[in-house]
């Protein structure tokens, strides 16, 4: 049995379809995209799809390498320590922004070309265009990687618990 997801009670458009605006803002829920003025134009940050984010994993090791020790703490991680973290990598986040800002695999002929291509709009941004695309990219793909490092971090607590419980004889 299929499951209804969205407001039960908005009525339909006389033309008997929903409102393409409400119709949207679900999208975005369901997609997780975001959205804002980078470079004068309109940009839409989408989060990595399950396979695309499978495939971006080994590519940001390092990155998640230099996270991890942040979110070990008992004190929560601030957005300026994530972000001096993040752009300690600008190539790699580049690459990463870029990816999030094409169009996903599998929607277009050569997804490769579409990240170059967005890879070198990214290099022209200024200090305050590039700062606004990382916080789009982090609101979108931040939780791709805060998962990964929250479940590290709860494994080596584990670990620890484990090794410290148990005791030679």
């Amino acid at each position: 049995m299929a499951t209804r997801i969205g407001n039960q009670d908005q009525l339909p458009s006389e033309s008997g379809s929903p409102d393409s605006g409400a119709v949207a803002d679900e999208l975005d829920i369901l997609a997780a995209q975001q959205q804002g003025q980078v470079d004068g134009k309109t940009i839409i940050v989408r989060e990595y799809g399950f396979f695309e984010g499978a495939r971006i994993l080994p590519l940001a090791a390092p990155l998640l390498a230099d996270l991890q020790p942040l979110f070990e703490g008992s004190e929560p991680a601030s957005m300026l320590e994530v972000t001096d973290v993040l752009l300690s990598h600008p190539d790699l986040i580049r690459h990463l922004l870029a990816c999030a800002i094409a169009p996903a695999p599998g929607e277009c002929q050569d997804a490769a070309a579409e990240v170059r291509a967005q890879e070198g709009w990214l290099e022209t941004l200024n200090e305050t265009d590039g700062e606004q695309m990382l916080l789009l990219w982090w609101q979108a793909n931040g939780n791709f990687l805060l998962r990964r490092l929250l479940r590290n971090a709860v494994g080596k607590r584990v670990s620890q618990s484990a090794m410290d419980g148990s005791s030679p004889t």
